[in-house]
């Protein structure tokens, strides 16, 4: 099973976030699960990345040639497709996941989130997307989903989509269970 982890690139982050990396990483190689992410060597994308490499996993890197160059790709790749933009990119790794994990992100990974939970309430992707809510991160945002709900921007049933979760493992069964 290959999973699709958006997360965010940047260093120094609080270390419960870079903890949560770190397991994700590893619970994939315990499960003999492929790594499919954005291919960084930084922040939260490398510990993961590192972590998964080390557990056994395989890792595959999708990066956009503007990224092409010494230090942006960790070492940890056992696979690199390159792409002519971001857009492609997003594609790529939609299409070749069997599901989508959210760690703690910025503005890159919410992008990553949003388009590929746009495919999945179209049906275009009929593939399961998990939130590894760390340390409230996501807490915002669930409840803004919910308020969507409320005010019936968004169904029931394409909320049911967002699935929260508090670990690793939680998302991973959630997966295999799929």
């Amino acid at each position: 099973m290959t999973i699709c982890v958006f997360c965010s690139s940047i260093d120094d982050l609080a270390p419960v976030y870079q903890q949560a990396a770190a397991q994700t990483g590893k619970a994939l190689g315990k499960r003999g699960m492929t790594l499919l992410y954005g291919g960084r060597s930084a922040g939260l994308m490398g510990i993961l990345a590192e972590n998964a490499g080390r557990s056994g996993a395989q890792v595959v890197g999708v990066v956009p040639e503007l990224f092409r160059g010494d230090g942006f790709l960790s070492p940890f790749c056992t696979e690199v497709l390159y792409t002519d933009t971001m857009a492609s990119r997003k594609s790529v790794m939609q299409q070749r996941s069997d599901a989508f994990l959210v760690l703690p992100g910025g503005i890159g990974t919410m992008d990553e989130l949003f388009d590929t939970s746009v495919l999945i309430s179209l049906g275009q992707l009929t593939k399961p997307l998990a939130i590894l809510n760390v340390n409230g991160c996501y807490d915002a945002l669930e409840a803004l989903l919910n308020e969507f709900v409320r005010h019936g921007f968004l169904s029931e049933e394409k909320r049911s989509l967002y699935h929260f979760v508090s670990t690793p493992e939680q998302a991973l069964d959630y997966f295999e269970a799929f």
